[in-house]
C-alpha cells in the first residue's frame, strides 16, 4: 500500500547498467526470465557501484485443466515456495503469478530451486488442492497439470459513501475466507462503472476488502457467503476521509503515519484502515497525510536518522492544516560493521530492538523503522533512542548475518 518512486535501466551485452537517482534509500532489484531475481537495499549519498551475481533460474511448464481433463483458458496460475526469501503471499520462498493462454498452457520462469505449491483460478474454476513440484537448480519441469474444480464468483460494485450513484474506478477488491485460509482477488481494478468480480471462489464465508489510494480502504466491513452459486449483489461504499497537512520541526525528510493505542477487536477495522495511510515530508519538512478516518490518534514522524516525534490529533470529517510534529533527538548509537579481517562490510543494515517487553501502541508510521543502513565506510548512526538495553543485529539481502 505504500507509494514508491520507480526507475529502471536495461543492462547491455556486457551486463553493465546505469541508473540516475537522487540521494536516498532504495531497493535495487535485478530480474531476467532465465535467472533468479535478486535485490539489494542501498543508501545513496554519492555515485556508487553495485554488482549483482545471478543464479540460473528454473522453470515450470504446464497446463490448467478441469477434473475431466479439459483445458481452462485464461486462468491465473500462482506458485509459492522455493528456497528464496518470503514474499507478500506469505510463507517461505518466493511467489510468482502468470496467466495461462487460451489453451490453458502456462510457463513459470525465474524460479529458484526447491518445492513449489501451484494453484490456479479462472471464471467458474479454482484449485481445491495445491499441485506440488520439486525443482533443482536451473531445472525445467514440463507437463505439469494443475487441476481445477468448479467454483463460483463474488461480484458487485464500489460506490462513494453518501452518494451511491457515484461509482468509483481504480479499486482493487479482494476476498478472504479466514476459516479455511483461502484468498482470492479480482483480476482487474474496478472500471468507470465501479464493477468488480472475484473469480474462482470455493464455498465459504468471505470478508471483502477494497483498496483505493485516495479513499479510505474497506477492511472486512462487508462479507459474502458462497454456497452453491455466484454471489452478485455486493455493494462496497468507500469514504473520502480527512487530510492532515503540516510540517515536522526541525525541517527534515521523515516518514509520517498514525499510531492507535489499545487496539482490540472493537477498533481493529480502524487500525487496519490507518495501515494504508502513510506519507513522507519534503526537505522543508512539509507533509500531507490522507485519507484519515475519524478518531483519536498520534500523528508520528520518524526521520531517516532515527529521530522521532508525535502529536495527539482528533480527526473528524474535516481536513486540518498547520499541524507541527516536533522531532526529538533522543540518545544515539554509533558504530561500524566489520568482518573478521577488520574490513568494512557494505550493503547491509543494522537492526536494533529494545529488549524490554513493553507493549506499545499499534504503529503504522512506515516500514522497517528499526533497520538502519551503513555508509560507504561501513559506519552507522542511529538516533532517537530511549534509555534501555538493546539487541543489535546485522542483516543483508538474505537475512541475518552470523
Amino acid at each position: 500500500f505504500e507509494k514508491h518512486t520507480y526507475s529502471a535501466a536495461m543492462s547491455d551485452d556486457q551486463g553493465n547498467y546505469k541508473i540516475q537517482l537522487v540521494s536516498g534509500e532504495y531497493s535495487i532489484a535485478v530480474t531476467h526470465s532465465d535467472y533468479v531475481k535478486k535485490s539489494e537495499s542501498v543508501t545513496l549519498a554519492s555515485a556508487q557501484t553495485l554488482d549483482f551475481s545471478l543464479a540460473p533460474a528454473a522453470a515450470i511448464y504446464g497446463t490448467v485443466v478441469t477434473t475431466e481433463g479439459e483445458p481452462v483458458a485464461d486462468a491465473r496460475v500462482y506458485a509459492q515456495g522455493g528456497l528464496g526469501k518470503g514474499s507478500q503471499w506469505g510463507g517461505p520462498g518466493a511467489a510468482s503469478m502468470v496467466s495461462a493462454d487460451d489453451k490453458g498452457a502456462f510457463v513459470l520462469r525465474g524460479l529458484s530451486s526447491g518445492r513449489y505449491q501451484i494453484k490456479a483460478a479462472a471464471k467458474g474454476f479454482s484449485s481445491a488442492t495445491d499441485t506440488e513440484v520439486e525443482l533443482g537448480i536451473a531445472e525445467s519441469v514440463t507437463d505439469v497439470r494443475v487441476v481445477v474444480d468448479k467454483a463460483h464468483s463474488i461480484s458487485g460494485f464500489v460506490v462513494e459513501d453518501g452518494n451511491r450513484k457515484k461509482a468509483i474506478s481504480g479499486v482493487q477488491v479482494m476476498a478472504m475466507d479466514m476459516r479455511n485460509q483461502r484468498f482470492a482477488s479480482a483480476f482487474h481494478a474496478t472500471g468507470d462503472d465501479g464493477y468488480f468480480e472475484v473469480q474462482g471462489v470455493a464455498p465459504g464465508t468471505y470478508m471483502i476488502m477494497a483498496y483505493h489510494e485516495d479513499l479510505l480502504s474497506s477492511f472486512m466491513e462487508v462479507s459474502a457467503t458462497v454456497v452453491d452459486k455466484d454471489v452478485d449483489d455486493i455493494l462496497i461504499a468507500l469514504k473520502r476521509g480527512a487530510v492532515l497537512k503540516g510540517r515536522v520541526d526541525p525541517a527534515e525528510v521523515a516518514d509520517i503515519g498514525l499510531e492507535l493505542e489499545n487496539v482490540g477487536f472493537a477498533n481493529m477495522m480502524k487500525a487496519m484502515a490507518i495501515s494504508a495511510t502513510k506519507a513522507r515530508s519534503d526537505k522543508e519538512g512539509n507533509f500531507e497525510l490522507g485519507p484519515v478516518p475519524s478518531g483519536s490518534f498520534q500523528l508520528v514522524a520518524k526521520s531517516k536518522d532515527g529521530r522521532k516525534g508525535a502529536l495527539d490529533v482528533s480527526v473528524s470529517t474535516e481536513s486540518q492544516e498547520g499541524l507541527v510534529v516536533p522531532l526529538e533527538e533522543g540518545l544515539s548509537l554509533r558504530g561500524k560493521v566489520i568482518d573478521q579481517d577488520g574490513k568494512a562490510v557494505l550493503a547491509v543494515r543494522v537492526q536494533i530492538n529494545k529488549k524490554e517487553k513493553k507493549r506499545s501502541p499499534m504503529s503504522f508510521a512506515g516500514g522497517r523503522d528499526n533497520r538502519f543502513p551503513v555508509n560507504t565506510e561501513g559506519e552507522f548512526l542511529i538516533r532517537g533512542l530511549e534509555e534501555g538495553d538493546y539487541q543489535v543485529k546485522v542483516l543483508d539481502s538474505r537475512g541475518m548475518l552470523p
